[in-house]
């Protein structure tokens, strides 16, 4: 056997090693999971990533639920302080209108109970929510027999608490933290720029109101509700400008088509206020202008800016479920992917397994034919990859052997001397035609025919016959070894030259086991 140690690199020998001791379906495997194992952690740690950001996103969406009945208790109680101090001092007709309006916000803090039940353990509301609950009912208990600067002090300390809750709220539903600038511009409005604009033109109503009811101001109060006025117009234009940088950062493009025109009905309303407290307040030389009229025009203010807030509500969550559905499709999409590459892969891996054990049965399938002495077989191959080579050494080797085949079979059928294989028990394999002719037989078939036992029929001492199978077994070849054989037509006499001849033989060890 010939063997040939092609010199491996010490770092590819322990590789080398472990795929010389596993066979294909082992080969495959292991290579497959070395592949799937980083694969399968890169896909769980994206999908993870997805989930989370889809989570992130539901999560701000269950904030706007809940900030909805806030908005509407930011929108009612400060309309319940003004008639409960009006109510105070003296104009006790207020009281089924006061009432009523308590109604209504007993109807908000319903919805916002129910919105509790859904979303309060995410939230983590609960012991907020239950602070503004019990000062709600003890101001709508007491409202009706409270001073005028009680009921002032109670209903700022509900809304405190009211806004409180919304900033909360805001916090931890992940509103705050947003990570795309539209949607996290029309968050800030939601969240903080329009409740604290509403908050503000409510102080501002209220403080100038009370200054209109009392028919003088302070220089003090001139200052401070100069003070207000410029908090209002400053936080009207931060509103304005923050959804303008929402527009201009909204890939769809929908957002100011959409906003535009509210945005501009509630900035030009609340300057339309401004411009009003400038003029008939602070720089009228008489107050003349009416409580009502300042009211009226501090109601119209408020429903564009509520008005807004419930467009922008409305926008900012179609962003969000937008987002979430980008999210799932992206999901949906590495999912099926992976899937059918995992499936492309498998196939691939089951073909060339296919292909590689094809070959190796066709060479396993060509070797036994040429061991059974059929050398005129070859692999054919339509793989043009490394087996080929293999392939196309095997078939020039059968080409040579079948060349060499030939060229023994010319020198066994032509030479002139007698020569034969034979089996250990006694049969000929083959006998060329010197030797019939020598032994009187017509040709070699005759030969191998007529003769079963060598021994006996061929052999005149058949003792010779076990001597030459012992030397070689024992030496391996035999050289020089000559014996008497009987002819076909037997004479009996001792001439042996009339019915016997001499043979002469010579044989390897090899050849002898070939007999076998």
């Amino acid at each position: 056997m010939l063997t040939q140690n092609k010199r491996i690199s010490p770092i590819l020998a322990p590789a080398v090693a472990i795929m010389n001791r596993l066979k294909y379906p082992q080969k495959f495997a292991l290579i497959s999971l070395c592949f799937a194992i980083p694969l399968a952690t890169v896909m769980f740690f994206l999908i993870s990533e997805m989930n989370d950001r889809i989570e992130f996103s539901e999560k701000e969406i269950i904030g706007d639920a809940y900030l909805r009945p806030l908005r509407k208790l930011l929108e009612h109680v400060p309309s319940a302080r003004s008639l409960a101090h009006s109510y105070a001092k003296g104009q006790i007709t207020l009281r089924p209108e006061l009432i009523e309006l308590q109604s209504i916000i007993d109807q908000d803090f319903q919805e916002l109970l129910s919105a509790e039940k859904q979303y309060g353990k995410i939230l983590n509301t609960s012991s907020r929510l239950n602070v503004l609950s019990e000062n709600w009912k003890f101001l709508k208990n007491k409202t009706l027999s409270l001073e005028a600067s009680d009921t002032d002090t109670l209903y700022g300390k509900v809304i405190g608490d009211i806004r409180a809750l919304v900033s909360h709220a805001g916090d931890t539903s992940n509103l705050i933290l947003d990570p795309d600038l539209d949607s996290y511009y029309l968050m800030d409005s939601v969240l903080l720029k329009l409740p604290e604009g509403v908050d503000l033109v409510s102080r501002t109503s209220f403080f100038a109101q009370s200054i209109l009811e009392r028919g003088s101001m302070t220089a003090e109060e001139k200052a401070e509700l100069i003070t207000l006025t410029g908090l209002v117009r400053s936080n009207s234009e931060a509103t304005r400008a923050g959804l303008q940088v929402g527009f201009r950062n909204n890939p769809a493009q929908n957002l100011k088509p959409a906003l535009e025109e509210p945005v501009q009905n509630a900035v030009a309303q609340t300057e339309e206020l401004l411009k009003a407290i400038d003029a008939e307040i602070l720089d009228a030389p008489q107050l003349t202008t009416t409580q009502e009229s300042l009211e009226a025009l501090t109601r119209k203010t408020l429903e564009k800016d509520f008005s807004l807030w419930d467009r922008t509500v409305a926008e900012l969550d179609g962003l969000l479920r937008t987002r979430i559905d980008g999210f799932e499709r992206k999901k949906r999409l590495v999912e099926v992917i992976s899937v059918l590459m995992l499936a492309l892969v498998g196939y691939l891996l089951v073909g060339f397994y296919r292909a590689v054990m094809n070959t190796v049965s066709g060479l396993q399938e060509a070797s036994d034919a040429m061991i059974q002495g059929n050398l005129t077989g070859s692999v054919s191959l339509e793989t043009r990859d490394e087996l080929g080579p293999v392939v196309q050494s095997f078939n020039n080797i059968a080409r040579g052997l079948v060349e060499a085949k030939e060229k023994y079979r010319g020198i066994f059928e032509n030479a002139v001397e007698g020569i034969f294989q034979s089996t250990s028990d006694g049969k000929f394999i083959s006998v060329n035609p010197a030797m019939a002719q020598i032994l009187g037989y017509k040709n070699e078939d005759e030969m191998i025919n007529n003769i079963s036992a060598i021994s006996n029929q061929l052999y005149v001492d058949p003792s010779r016959r076990m001597e030459f199978i012992r030397t070689m077994q024992e030496e391996g070849a035999v050289t020089k070894f000559e014996s008497q054989a009987y002819r076909k037509r037997r004479h009996y006499d001792l001439d042996f030259r009339k019915g016997a001849c001499r043979l002469r033989c010579a044989a390897q060890s090899t050849l002898l086991r070939r007999e076998h």
